[in-house]
């Protein structure tokens, strides 16, 4: 696939709490991305994935390069009609404001198990966001990551 500009690639993590209108102050790092792309195209993507316990935020480029096609590709027209239509239930468009923050449906919230903090993880063409845990350690990497992960360099 040809990219006709830098396509956004989203990096790092970081623990960040939910104000009481379930908005996020995003970091720097995430925050330019998706200012670029909302000033392009006037939204962010929001998506629910409940029976994973999480939420993946994408720019509207994300969205239309790698989620919009994997829908577009269910070939049965009845099918597919029914897959949108549940997906665009869990899809939410947002922007974020002048702040830097980014509101989250509460449902959306409730659905993942979020009460009050939350993990942000670059994802590379997207943001993961699930609940924080005390547990949350990047460095503990098991051994089938560990030999993904040497795979990269070897």
């Amino acid at each position: 696939m040809e990219f006709s500009k830098k396509p956004e690639f989203f990096v790092s993590s970081c623990q960040r709490t939910l104000d009481d209108k379930s908005r996020i102050s995003l970091p720097a790092r995430f925050r330019t991305q998706l200012e670029r792309s909302q000033k392009e195209y006037d939204a962010i993507y929001v998506f629910c994935l409940p029976h994973r316990e999480e939420i993946r935020i994408y720019t509207y480029d994300g969205w239309l390069e790698f989620a919009q096609p994997k829908i577009d590709a269910i070939e049965d027209p009845k099918e597919r009609m029914a897959m949108a239509e549940r997906i665009y239930a869990l899809l939410d468009e947002q922007t974020v404001d002048s702040q830097g923050r980014l509101k989250i449906d509460k449902r959306f919230l409730k659905a993942i198990g979020v009460e009050k903090t939350v993990q942000l993880s670059g994802n590379g063409r997207g943001i993961l966001l699930k609940a924080a845990t005390e547990e949350t350690d990047i460095f503990n990497i098991d051994e089938k990551t560990a030999d993904f992960m040497d795979s990269l360099y070897f």
